[in-house]
């Protein structure tokens, strides 16, 4: 009996066993599914956030470019079939495939062109404007400069006019001179003393009418006033007088001498075949007289190495 019952107990501890088995392998098999579909469930959620995100930027795209479409006109309400749509649109694009295809270039590619060409238009129609803005000013400083040049040549024309009358009239000879700027002519005109007590000043002596002597000494008047009217530091002339007589070589070569002692920071030179000794005086340091030697003339000389000079 006793047997029996162990036999009973055994056999339902090993069912117990059995029963319990079974339970602990549905237990696993339900843990390992609910961590399944636990993590499915979490992929969905995110699969769902990320297609609200994209519905969002959509709906925010649409709205934009609805808005921006109403710019240009109202909306239209298209009643064609979507298909229909969509293979319009298809055979759109091979158009444009097409096109692309015979220019050689994407619409991105030209639209990019495009771009950098406006770039450079826009840039270039900068530089030309500032070019043009420049050649204004240029324009306004050449007039400028223009029109001080006429006032400072007008001003040297009337400063030479009154000093070569006052030259002329230490012999009281009456001249003019007229300035032709535009043809770049100078004429003079003189009356000597004699003529203007005969005829008045109302006629004038051209000056290759003039004698020998009256013309040098109006040419050394002229020389005198445009040598006052101009900033030359240094002075020369040769053999100015070697046609001028007796009177007016006197009369030439003090006026000289005055204008050259008168003179500041300008140095003068006068070189004359014939005796100054008369008319200038040396005056060191202002006035210096320099005399050559006569020129050796014998032929059986074998001519000269240098020119002593002989100060006087």
């Amino acid at each position: 009996m006793l047997r029996d019952r162990v036999e009973q107990a055994n056999e339902a501890k090993q069912r117990i066993l059995a029963e319990m088995s079974s339970l602990f392998d549905q237990t696993c098999q339900a843990r390992s599914n609910h961590k399944h579909y636990r993590d499915k469930l979490a992929e969905a959620e995110r699969k769902v956030t990320g297609h609200q995100e994209k519905l969002a930027v959509t709906e925010e795209e649409y709205t934009t470019w609805h808005a921006k479409a109403s710019e240009y006109c109202a909306e239209v309400m298209n009643p064609r079939n979507a298909n229909l749509v969509r293979k319009e649109v298809e055979a759109l694009e091979k158009a444009v495939k097409q096109r692309e295809r015979r220019q050689g270039a994407s619409v991105d590619e030209m639209e990019a062109e495009c771009v950098r060409t406006k770039r450079a238009l826009d840039k270039t129609n900068a530089a030309i404007k500032g070019l043009e803005e420049m050649a204004q000013k240029l324009d306004y400083a050449v007039k400028v400069r223009i029109e001080t040049w006429h006032t400072f040549r007008r001003n040297i024309a009337l400063r030479t006019k009154a000093q070569f009358g006052f030259h002329l009239a230490v012999r009281s000879f009456i001249g003019h001179l007229h300035f032709d700027h535009v043809k770049s002519t100078l004429n003079l005109s003189v009356m000597t003393a004699d003529q203007a007590q005969a005829q008045g000043t109302q006629r004038a002596k051209e000056a290759r009418s003039l004698s020998g002597g009256e013309k040098s000494y109006t040419q050394v008047c002229l020389l005198l006033a445009l040598w006052e009217s101009v900033g030359c530091p240094i002075r020369c002339l040769d053999e100015f007088d070697v046609f001028l007589d007796a009177p007016n070589r006197g009369i030439c070569m003090n006026l000289l001498a005055e204008a050259a002692k008168s003179s500041e920071a300008k140095q003068y030179f006068f070189i004359t075949p014939l005796d100054t000794g008369s008319f200038i005086k040396p005056d060191p340091p202002v006035v210096k007289i320099s005399q050559m030697k006569e020129p050796n003339r014998d032929p059986r000389a074998l001519g000269q190495t240098r020119l002593p000079f002989r100060s006087g």
